[in-house]
């Protein structure tokens, strides 16, 4: 789940870390943290955020 507006994407427990290692392969840095909710990714800086989206599909798509 991305929240656009505060730079966060939610993943289920424990698929943050490896996200986070997808991401920062395409230039995306962070840092996750986990609550109750699961893993959450806050993006560094100021993201593209249609890079972001582009750089989900990948970790979502078929065979990645």
């Amino acid at each position: 789940l991305l929240n656009r507006d505060r730079e966060e994407i939610r993943v289920p427990s424990p698929h943050g870390g490896p996200l986070l290692g997808h991401l920062a392969r395409r230039g995306l840095r962070g840092r996750v943290r986990t609550d109750g909710g699961g893993d959450v990714i806050t993006l560094d800086g100021e993201p593209e955020m249609a890079r972001v989206v582009r750089a989900l599909a990948d970790w979502e798509a078929p065979g990645r």
